[in-house]
């Protein structure tokens, strides 16, 4: 999870979870971000947050233009694996 920072700054992986946990809704809102476009393990970084709390910034996010594609993969990605929702993405799509 510390990749999430590219090293931008000194917080542990504890710190991290305590902020998912407990922090503010900014805090929460700004590792969210992090977590949707740098985490390596985005299912599992994600899963740190309240269900209540990851519904709220899932479907409150702004998709940025830049990298828009993969970050918007990502976030439709999330919505499908933690709230059932239906989504299409080409590339993930069954071929029989």
């Amino acid at each position: 999870m510390k990749e999430i920072f590219w090293g931008d700054y000194a917080i542990s992986e504890d710190e991290i979870k305590e902020m998912i946990q407990n922090g503010s809704d900014y805090d929460k809102k700004v590792l969210f971000q992090k977590i949707i476009a740098n985490s390596s393990d985005i299912i599992k970084d994600l899963s740190y947050f309240k269900k209540d709390d990851l519904k709220k910034l899932l479907y409150e996010y702004k998709i940025p233009t830049f990298n828009k594609e993969f970050i918007q993969k990502r976030v439709l990605i999330a919505k499908r694996l933690f709230f059932k929702e239906p989504c299409f993405i080409r590339e993930l799509e069954w071929i029989e």
